[in-house]
């Protein structure tokens, strides 16, 4: 039996007043009665209850079901039309009225659905073995859809609000991307490189700065090894010996004046190391009259006895000696020592894991601490204090210590406090500093 109308049907969709959405369905009410003329069909609205869910109303014995339409909370007019019937496919599934409902668990079910208003084909399925027997299908979001413009899950991978952007251009732009990293990354690579040769450069340069400074015998020898020779020529000169030439006590065991001139220096090591201005004065320094033990110059005699002879010149007791500075000065520069009652010494010093906004007592003293420091660091692997250790940083503000004094004179104690007010797990040092 077929119904047909010749002319457009309209039914006055009731207005939803309620706070929650509505599912209507629009039927055709007909019963088929062997009469002349046969009995007419009526279209009606069956109304649903509003509700969060919008749940599909029930439908009468003699009602097909046309269209449902979804009318949200306060609306005169449908904001979906879901039109029922052909063209449309069900496989293993049956609608009661009110709900879809799988026929056999144990196979697939399957319904596609054309939309005349959007003009979309969607297919939607049901795995086997996910149901029992007439349990309610949720067919949820379609598998596949499609429209004239394509495949709705295929443009979907263009992104949002790039629908005429293919797989392919992502593909490309994807591949632009990758070359324009690489040569970011062989830029970085040139870059780290150049560095690397400046600061060989520049430590050849310095490497040569302190050959030069070492001296003769360039960087294999050290400086230790260059003022070792330094204290040896400096033992030779005090001996008499010195630069290369003969003793100079023996050249005035017998008195009257000392021969040497500017050339028999010319072959000594320190002569030739000295400047065109220095070695006048050396040569003059040699060539002198002498009396016993004396060595100076006519002018340097002149300036020191006004003329006239005199004994060796002796610093006496008030003075202290170069034997004396070198024999007794390393006992007090590596001998540990003791500063004495004027300065602050350590009494105290710990270091405990705090666990956030806990106290401790850290120790009790029989005086009062004329100064405290604390300091913090973070806990590492297996809760090992890590590096560095903060002594202004960003918990310092968060960290507090405190004395309180307990019991009365004269047996009063001191007990030091620390508190850790950030939230984070801390580990707290505190060095405790006293006068005696």
């Amino acid at each position: 039996m077929r119904i047909s109308e010749d002319w457009p049907v309209q039914v006055q969709v009731p207005p939803n007043s309620s706070p929650y959405p509505r599912r209507d369905l629009v039927v055709c009410v007909h019963e088929f009665v062997q009469t002349v003329p046969p009995p007419v069909a009526l279209y009606e609205v069956v109304q649903g209850t509003p509700d969060a869910l919008a749940p599909w109303p029930a439908l009468s014995g003699n009602a097909v079901l046309l269209a449902v339409g979804y009318l949200p909370s306060g609306a005169t007019v449908y904001s979906q039309v879901w039109q029922v019937g052909p063209p449309g496919e069900v496989v293993n599934a049956r609608f009661d009225g009110s709900q879809w409902r799988i026929i056999r668990g144990a196979f697939a079910a399957y319904r596609t659905i054309y939309d005349i208003n959007n003009g979309r084909a969607s297919f939607y399925a049901v795995s086997p073995g996910t149901l029992a027997d007439d349990a309610m299908i949720n067919w949820g979001s379609p598998v596949l859809s499609y429209t004239a413009a394509g495949v709705d899950q295929i443009l979907d991978l263009a992104g949002p609000g790039r629908t005429t952007q293919t797989v392919k251009a992502n593909a490309d732009a994807i591949a632009a991307e990758k070359t324009a990293r690489e040569s970011a990354d062989t830029a970085f690579q040139n870059a780290l490189t150049t560095e690397q040769n400046e600061r060989v450069a520049a430590d050849v340069t310095q490497r040569n700065q302190l050959q030069a400074i070492q001296g003769t015998g360039g960087w294999n020898d050290p400086p230790a090894d260059n003022l070792a020779s330094i204290d040896a020529r400096v033992d030779a000169l005090e001996a008499g010996g010195g630069i290369g030439l003969p003793n100079h006590h023996e050249r005035h065991e017998t008195g009257g004046t000392d021969q040497l001139q500017f050339d028999s220096l010319a072959d000594g090591n320190l002569f030739k190391k000295m400047t065109a201005q220095e070695r006048p004065n050396l040569a003059a320094a040699f060539s002198h009259a002498q009396d016993g033990s004396i060595h100076l110059d006519a002018q340097q005699k002149g300036l020191l006895t006004g003329g006239q002879d005199c004994p060796i010149h002796h610093h006496d007791s008030r003075y202290y000696t170069k034997y004396w500075l070198d024999d007794t000065l390393p006992l007090y520069a590596r001998a540990s020592h003791k500063h004495d009652d004027r300065y602050l010494r350590l009494v105290f010093s710990a270091m405990h894991l705090f666990e956030p906004a806990e106290s401790r007592l850290m120790t009790t003293l029989d005086r009062s601490p004329d100064n405290m420091a604390i300091s913090y660091a973070y806990p590492g692997t297996n809760d090992f204090p890590t590096q560095p250790a903060y002594a202004l940083g960003g918990r310092t503000s968060e960290l507090s210590c405190w004395v309180k004094k307990v019991g009365g004179d004269p047996d009063k104690d001191y007990e030091i406090y620390v508190q850790n007010r950030s939230t984070y797990r801390l580990w707290i040092n505190i060095d405790i500093f006293g006068i005696d």
